[in-house]
């Protein structure tokens, strides 16, 4: 299985790739921005990715665009999962995320696991990709009680992670108030 990250944060990148690697996937590509997160999946004409996963603001473009262009594109883009992961956690984000293609949502700071759980959830559902093996939690965290996390520092620690899921998961609209999109600074 093969997955494309899409984020301008080197570190994110190297969070979710080490996730999905211990996960199962046997490569990881990723790129910082809508152009080479395009010219990536070009070049894998051959071999398609089966999961993409995305930062909403990606320095140029935003993965509202990039899941945009892959649904419009007749080889293979209607059929890769696509799951975004951001520190955007409005109403308004997640309906936007939905009506373009995105099959889930995740807020950052997020669980290793869960991102796992989530990335096996949506290979599940996906017509095209055939469950080889099932996948797994990641590895031990490097250090012991402090898992690493896809986010931004600081932020506050996230719960234990949940158990391996049996059902694949349907995208849920998170309980807050509704605040008009502001734009996000990554941190220092």
């Amino acid at each position: 299985m093969r997955a494309l990250v899409v984020d301008p944060s080197v570190t994110a990148q190297r969070i979710a790739s080490k996730i999905l690697l211990a996960a199962g996937f046997e490569e990881v590509v990723v790129a910082p921005s809508l152009p080479e997160a395009l010219q990536r999946w070009e070049e894998s004409a051959t071999t398609p990715f089966e999961l993409v996963i995305t930062e909403w603001e990606l320095r140029p473009g935003t993965g509202i665009e990039l899941t945009r262009d892959l649904r419009a594109r007749p080889e293979g883009g209607a059929h890769v999962s696509i799951l975004m992961c951001t520190t955007r956690n409005t109403r308004e984000a997640v309906t936007q995320a939905i009506e373009a293609g995105v099959d889930d949502y995740l807020v950052k700071p997020t669980d290793p696991g869960l991102l796992a759980n989530r990335a096996k959830a949506l290979l599940e559902r996906s017509p095209q990709s055939p469950a080889e093996e099932p996948l797994g939690l990641p590895g031990q965290p490097e250090q012991p009680g402090q898992p690493e996390q896809l986010g931004q520092p600081g932020q506050p620690e996230q719960p234990e992670p949940p158990e391996q899921l049996e059902q694949p998961v349907q995208l849920e609209q998170p309980e807050q108030s509704e605040q008009p999109d502001q734009p996000q600074q990554e941190a220092a």
